[in-house]
């Protein structure tokens, strides 16, 4: 086996090991009693890990089993499928690690992408939807925002909160969204 096969297989287990270590790091916050948890449904958790694993075993099977190739053929395809890894392995952490808390007196977005942020109804700014991105924007003090994706498992019960919560011109950007999810 030549020493391009070797660097790369050894990317990949890296990049395994990686995505394993961040698959186990993201828990399900607690919440009080109550409160609804919006998080990622299991098919989307469960595409998410099968993705991030995938490729980078796929990976390694492709090159350990496979004849030996010249280097420009190996070191492109390598590098390509370790580009989809890293791919997966966002999916990975989008997947398990973004969840919304909404309790009857504030919301709280939790995300790998940045901070915790933890709001009152009553600072929430401005409510919009991302047409491109299917996501519902809160925007809360400092400009900062909390994104929640229509495919979180419990969207209705966040839009619910929403229409009840924060006041009609507020969310006048998102009106027609909040009142398909809420079921208005």
């Amino acid at each position: 086996m030549d020493k391009q096969r070797l660097i790369l297989i050894a990317a990949a287990v890296v990049q395994l090991a990686l995505w394993l270590v961040l698959a186990g790091r993201y828990k399900k916050p607690t919440a009080a009693p109550g409160s609804i948890v919006l998080q990622y449904g299991w098919k989307l958790r469960f595409f998410g890990l099968c993705i991030a694993f995938t490729i980078p075993m796929l990976m390694i099977v492709l090159f350990v089993v496979t004849p030996v190739r010249p280097a420009a053929q190996t070191v492109p395809i390598g590098l390509t499928l370790l580009a989809l890894g890293c791919v997966g392995g966002c999916i990975l952490v989008e997947t398990q690690g973004v969840y919304l808390i909404v309790t009857d007196a504030a919301i709280v977005g939790v995300s790998p992408w940045r901070r915790r942020r933890e709001w009152r109804w009553d600072e929430i700014v401005r409510v919009t939807f991302s047409r491109a991105n299917r996501w519902l924007i809160l925007e809360g003090p400092r400009q900062e925002r909390i994104r929640a994706a229509l495919f979180l498992a419990g969207i209705r019960e966040l839009a619910q909160a929403i229409v009840r919560h924060v006041s009609g011109i507020k969310c006048a950007p998102a009106r027609k969204v909040l009142d398909r999810l809420a079921g208005s």
